[in-house]
Formats: C-alpha cells, structure tokens, sequence
C-alpha cells in the first residue's frame, strides 16, 4: 500500500480540464467611426493572466482552472489579408469576462468588442453621401472611383472602378493631403471591405516641399468573388518615408479575361492613435 501511494504522488492524475467555446467576435460602433465591418479571425486568449494562446474562431478551449476565473480575448485580424500574420488588432479593444468554471463542463463565452476611445479616424469613406477618392493621377476622365448602387456592401452606395479594353488604368488618390500622419512607428491601418474581377494596388503618395509627389506601391490585392475585407499595415511605410503629407493610392488594370474589369469598395479607413 505505501509503494502504491508513492506512485500516485510520482505519477498524479493528468488535471481535468474545462472549456470555453469562444463564438465570433462582432464590432460596434459609435457615432463618427463609420461602418460596424470587420473580420476578426484570431483571438489571443489569457485565463487568469495566463496567454492559452491565438485561435481561430469560433474555437473551443480547455483551460486548467476551477471556480471564478478571470478571461481576457484580444481581437485579432490577418494583416495585409495574409493568413500567415495573424496579430492582435491594436485599435480594438479587448472584452473582458468572469466564468465560474468546472472540470468538464462546456461555457459559451460570446466576445465582442469596440474601438478604442483614443483614435484618430483620418479616412471615414462609405461613399453614402460622399466621395473623397477624387484625385486623377492617371490623366484619364473615363476612369476613377465612382459612387455606385450596381453592387452596394451594405448601406445604398459603395465605391466603384469600371475599366474596358479602351480605358485600361485607374489610379486615383484621396483628397484632402493628410499632414499629420504618425511616422514614428505609431500604428496606422488601411481597413476597406471590396470586391474585384481585377487585381488592383494600394500604395502611399508622399508629399515634401521642394520636390515631386513620390508614390509608393505596397500591397497587391488579389481578385474575390465576395466581398471580403483587409487591414493594410502602413505604420512602416511611414516611418521609413517621414514626409510632411501622404494620400492613399488606389490603382486597378483592366484583366484582359474580362469584357468589363470592376473594383469594389466600401468603407475605407484610415486609423491611428490620436496625437
């Protein structure tokens, strides 16, 4: 009998875990943030301080805890739409919980979360009553961004490019320059919901006295059939580039495949802490 007991204590019982099924995380808005569109796709999960680690959601949790315990869920998206970089959103902010757990037992935790109260939307376009993509760089008037109900993401209007064998390119900048973008490694996002037959670019216009605009290409987007959502990384184009004023860029080429090429867009962002 004591050999028996000295097993049990060398060798104890594996804990019993509980678990947590994490739902979908929904965005709500306040007045002046626009649209409440997002793809949160990772969660970076934490149970008493402890990091239980990033999973896609909806996703199902075992966790080594019993009785009251704290939960913490950090947002999180695919940067730059790659799959591969998934990261904690940092103007999201975090939903917080309490469960009561128990060994086995299954708890339905329902996250949401909202933004952060200290940021700077410097681009709000849903192209309902307005449109701020005005700019023509590529000298052509048939081609641009466009106020349209032909195919609308939500809401009555969304942002369209129209290109034909006879008008191949658009490229197109926002209006007004923005003179007080962070350079100094603060985050700053890009977040637009499209659809496109096309692929089509986003990139930077930088402005400095004493010389030309300079554009900087810097992400690819490939063609979807669905409307879909991204969140573009520009906090290091930005750092690297340290300009007085920056507009954001739009560029899309008629896909010889299509009669028609067409580039959707809604709700366009740009996001960063305020200064």
């Amino acid at each position: 009998m004591l050999l028996a007991g000295g097993c049990d204590i060398i060798n104890p019982a594996d804990p019993v875990p509980a678990y947590v099924y994490m739902a979908n995380m929904p965005l709500s808005v306040s007045p002046g943030e626009g649209s409440a569109s997002e793809h949160i796709t990772e969660a970076w999960f934490y149970a008493d301080g402890d990091f239980l680690g990033a999973y896609a959601m909806p996703a199902l949790i075992p966790v080594i805890a019993t009785g009251p315990t704290e939960i913490l869920v950090f947002p999180g998206v695919r940067v730059n739409g790659i799959a591969s970089t998934p990261d904690i959103y940092p103007f999201y902010r975090r939903f917080e919980a309490t469960i009561d757990l128990a060994p086995e037992k299954t708890d339905t935790l329902r996250p949401t979360t909202t933004y952060l109260s200290d940021l700077t939307f410097a681009i709000n376009e849903g192209f309902e009553t307005s449109n701020g993509w005005i700019d023509d760089l590529d000298g052509d008037p048939e081609t641009g961004i466009e106020q349209s109900e032909t195919d609308v993401f939500e809401g009555t209007r969304s942002g369209r490019i129209v290109l034909t064998p006879a008008n191949p390119l658009a490229e197109v900048a926002s209006l007004p320059l923005l003179d007080d973008l962070p350079t100094n490694s603060s985050p700053v996002y890009l977040e637009l919901d499209y659809k496109n037959n096309t692929e089509f670019s986003i990139g930077l216009v930088g402005h400095q006295t004493g010389i030309g605009p300079t554009r900087n290409t810097l992400l690819f987007v490939r063609k979807r059939d669905d409307w879909s959502k991204i969140y573009v990384d520009l906090t290091e184009a930005l750092f690297l580039s340290q300009l007085e004023a920056y507009q954001v860029m739009i560029r899309a080429t008629h896909d010889p495949d299509n009669t028609e090429s067409e580039v959707l867009l809604d709700n366009i962002k740009l996001v960063h802490f305020r200064q």
